[in-house]
């Protein structure tokens, strides 16, 4: 399938609309472009029309028509409809945009504006947003007359500016293609190629990530030569054989102590146990699985392929923060909810490490190690947290016995029970642990979650059950992490992390939206958070669904330290009436729980309070008619 831009499908329908020739000045104007642009979305345009043996008429002097008789429009139009059509969103422009300026000693709007697929008035409306982006960098555009648009600051900036555009994923596949293309870096790609090739033969590694290598040296090289080298106050911890392979393409030492902090940063297939004394790599990370081992016994043996990654992971990480290169993690949002409990275990885990190694990693380095210590725990505990489903139906042997079939297949790591019938069903909860019904008759239940699917069990509902059972799983998992994990704590009870002032009792919301603003109102008021921290935890659940509803009844939201916190705080609103939470996978929440978290103490306040709020008995005293804001205070584990 050839790619179309959206703005090259707009052009096509309208010139269908033409029944005469246009020139390329009147197409210019109607989609606010130059000549050249329209002349080379035309190109574009004429090799898309191939594909329906179309294509476009030039007269010299006259302009442009489309080929196209009536008979084939409707083929056409059914092309344009299946096109694959690229846009590029706000954040994607940006991402390109900043490229351009890196890459160029003077760069135009209507070169921004070629490139992202846009009008150059586009472009301009979201300068100042650019702007701001590149200042947090401490970078500025200044616009030079007569020549365009070019990227003023410090070189190191600049050079960090680079390297986190290559670690973001919006439109990457475009950017690298921008990189390799652009005449300032080819002459330099087969030198790069020769510094990898060496390094990789010296130390017996490979790279992850070879083009990302290679793009790094070859940009480098190319500041060099253009006259941006860095100041020769770099930092770097020696490695002397290292730096004598640098040392024969990088003249400037202030270059060879950045590119070799720059090679130790970079994610490389080494193996760990290559080496016959410790590492700090291999130290951390076995002291981070001998923490996770006491919340689960972990097979060391059998998840060592997983504890090796995360041993180069951290080898890498290291040196990017001793080094203060700093990534940008897309992800961390997400991570810090989708997986909060084991973030937290790793985030206070960190700081064990900070002051036993010096080492002080950021939100986005911690992130991704908690990525790593999730897989290893969850792999750990795979047999432990299997859920179990019961096959309830009233349809007949056979269809109930091919359903079964049908989801024993499907998800292999859950217990599938039953068939039983509609009216046995109490019978078998009795005697049997079920966390969910499957049914091919439409009914619910007043305990368990029903999900009614069709007997033959088409790929919809089986969509419906997977993202079902990945929920359930997870909360199973957090669960199971709660309860091991309380072992290693103090006794603590609510009034240890949540202000009375903070607490409030109502009856009832109207929506899980209205109870986060409620829940929010005495940080606000107090100063302890801004309203784009509410709103902010607002998009959260509607962006991850009910990741925080870490235990039964009870949610626990935040946002980033970013997001308009300045202390850490907590505040707790409790709703006699339980409020229906998130937007999918819908959850009965009768609390919810706001967490502040800008510094990170020795006890998680999220760990904590989602165990001493999640023992059962707990939950029960929560739902009394006539408990107080003191009997709350008192809750403890």
């Amino acid at each position: 399938m050839i790619t179309v831009s959206k703005r090259q499908k707009e052009i096509i329908e309208y010139l269908m609309k033409q029944t005469d020739y246009i020139t390329i000045g009147d197409i210019a104007t109607k989609f606010s472009m130059s000549d050249r642009t329209c002349r080379n979305d035309l190109s574009a345009i004429g090799i898309f029309l191939k594909q329906a043996n179309l294509s476009l008429i030039r007269k010299p002097g006259k302009g442009i028509l489309l080929d196209c008789p009536h008979q084939e429009r409707q083929t056409l139009s059914k092309l344009l409809q299946t096109a694959d059509t690229r846009f590029y969103g706000k954040q994607e422009r940006e991402n390109l945009s900043i490229a351009l300026l890196l890459l160029n000693e003077t760069t135009t709007f209507q070169e921004l504006a070629d490139v992202c697929l846009v009008s150059r008035q586009t472009v301009i409306n979201q300068f100042e947003t650019l702007e701001q982006r590149l200042s947090k960098h401490t970078l500025t555009i200044e616009k030079v007359p007569g020549k365009g648009l070019q990227l003023q600051g410090e070189e190191k900036c600049v050079r960090f500016q680079f390297l986190e555009l290559l670690g973001m994923q919006l439109c990457k596949e475009e950017i690298y293609k921008i990189f390799s293309k652009h005449s300032s870096l080819q002459p330099y790609f087969h030198t790069a190629s020769q510094i990898i090739n060496e390094i990789q033969e010296l130390k017996k590694i490979q790279f992850i990530d070879y083009n990302r290598v290679q793009l790094i040296l070859s940009y480098t090289l190319s500041r060099i030569n253009s006259g941006h080298s860095l100041r020769t106050d770099w930092v770097y911890k020696d490695d002397s054989e290292l730096k004598k392979v640098i040392a024969k393409y990088f003249v400037p030492q202030s270059e060879q102590y950045f590119i070799c902090s720059l090679i130790q940063s970079e994610r490389t297939s080494q193996s760990t146990s290559a080496a016959s004394i410790p590492d700090e790599a291999q130290m951390i990370s076995q002291e981070l699985i001998s923490s996770l081992a006491k919340v689960h016994p972990i097979e060391q043996d059998a998840l060592r392929e997983m504890i090796d990654g995360l041993t180069v992971h951290l080898r890498a990480a290291i040196y990017r923060t001793r080094n203060q290169i700093h990534i940008h993690n897309e992800l961390l949002n997400e991570i810090k909810l989708s997986v909060s409990l084991m973030f937290e275990f790793t985030s206070e885990e960190m700081c064990k490490i900070k002051d036993k190694y010096g080492i002080a990693f950021d939100e986005s380095e911690i992130a991704y190690i908690a990525m790593y210590l999730t897989s290893i725990y969850e792999t750990s505990i795979k047999t432990n947290v299997s859920l179990d489903v019961l096959i309830a139906c009233s349809y007949g042997l056979a269809a109930s016995a091919v359903l079964k079939l049908r989801l024993e297949q499907a998800f292999p790591d859950c217990n599938v029970w039953g068939p039983c019938s509609l009216d046995a069903i109490e019978k078998y909860l009795q005697t049997n642990k079920i966390d969910l019904i499957i049914s091919a008759n439409d009914f619910s239940h007043e305990r368990l979650p029903v999900i009614v699917v069709d007997p033959l069990l088409p790929e919809k509902d089986l969509e419906r059950i997977r993202q079902k059972l990945y929920h359930d799983s997870y909360s199973l998992m957090c669960s199971t992490f709660l309860k091991s994990y309380s072992s290693q704590m103090d006794r603590h009870c609510v009034g240890n992390y949540i202000l009375p002032e903070n607490i409030q009792v109502l009856d009832k919301c109207n929506s899980w939206n209205e109870a986060i603003k409620i829940a929010s109102a005495p940080l606000l008021k107090r100063g302890y958070i801004e309203q784009r921290y509410v709103d902010e935890m607002i998009n959260a659940v509607n962006n991850y669904g009910t990741y925080m509803v870490l235990t039964p009844e009870i949610a626990y939201v935040h946002a980033g330290v970013n997001d308009g916190i300045r202390r850490n705080c907590a505040a707790l609103l409790l709703l006699k009436r339980p409020v229906i939470f998130g937007n999918f996978d819908r959850k009965r929440v009768c609390a919810v729980v706001v967490l502040g978290i800008k510094n990170r103490k020795e006890d998680s306040e999220l760990i904590n309070l989602a165990y001493i709020l999640g023992k059962e008995h707990n939950l029960r005293q929560l739902k009394e008619t006539h408990i107080t804001i003191q009997d709350i205070l008192e809750l403890h584990d």
